[in-house]
């Protein structure tokens, strides 16, 4: 029931990002899409020979942007 309600609450927030999607068939996004799309965002520990730079986060593309900023996720 929690992830149930954690995908509607998404969804809610999202729902900007899919009123500006096309319709039918054009239709750009769906929820798995939106997933997808933002497992791209990463943060990871890297080891460059004795140096450890710990949570080194990706940089968004311009559609990851749009999709964190409907979420109001913050980096």
């Amino acid at each position: 029931m929690l992830s149930y309600y954690l995908q509607w609450h998404l969804n809610q927030r999202l729902s900007k990002v899919y009123e500006n999607d096309g319709n039918g068939k054009n239709r750009r996004w769906s929820f798995q899409q939106i997933i997808e799309r933002l497992k791209g965002v990463r943060i990871q520990n890297v080891t460059i020979g004795k140096v450890n730079v710990t949570n080194m986060i990706s940089t968004p593309d311009e559609e990851q942007k749009l999709l964190l900023e409907a979420l109001r996720s913050k980096l």
